[in-house]
């Protein structure tokens, strides 16, 4: 063989060995917590699935689900409230319904006031749920890839712990928590 040729086969086989080397690399997944937060910022629990905890996804829905219910049932009571106040007769809702015919208008005010209460702590209860699915999806993706190992334990031990509280010595009751990884 010639001197040329069998550099151009050793170029050739270095050449081959350096891109299988990088398509083994890119084979690998790198589990990101940046994807899973903005797959549960845009569709709530998106980045449950991303981070294949598929269980953790209809507990999601499940409780948006009952918020956003309990707040189309309080804000429907509200508005019979405030038809009530203004003498206003509403086919969407009957006196009846809520026993408002029997209430005087302060009674009213107050069940209003109640009632716009809870229908806002729906609101506020729905942005929660919200945040602690994006939160969730983050932290999962983090943890995805932490290995705590086979060897993993915690012992609890109660304990005794004397202190001095006016001039008397006492004893407080604790736990001692030991974590072994």
């Amino acid at each position: 063989m010639k001197k040329g040729s069998i550099i151009l086969i050793l170029f050739v086989t270095l050449l081959s060995q350096t891109i299988l080397a990088q398509e083994s690399d890119a084979e690998v997944k790198v589990h990101s917590p940046k994807k899973a937060l903005i797959y549960s910022a845009i569709l709530p629990g998106a980045g449950q699935f991303y981070n294949k905890k598929y269980w953790k996804i209809p507990i999601i829905y499940g409780i948006g689900g009952l918020l956003a219910y309990n707040y189309t049932r309080y804000n429907k009571e509200y508005h019979c409230y405030l038809r009530a106040l203004d003498g206003n007769n509403s086919t969407t809702c009957t006196t009846s319904e809520y026993g408002i015919e029997n209430l005087n208008d302060d009674q009213i005010r107050d069940r209003k006031d109640i009632v716009k209460r809870n229908r806002d702590l729906q609101v506020i209860l729905m942005v929660l749920t919200y945040v602690v699915n994006i939160v969730d999806a983050n932290v999962d993706a983090h943890l995805n890839e932490f290995d705590i190992g086979d060897n993993a334990s915690a012992t609890v031990n109660p304990s005794l712990t004397p202190f001095q509280f006016d001039g008397n010595s006492r004893n407080a009751v604790g736990l001692n928590i030991n974590l072994k990884f």
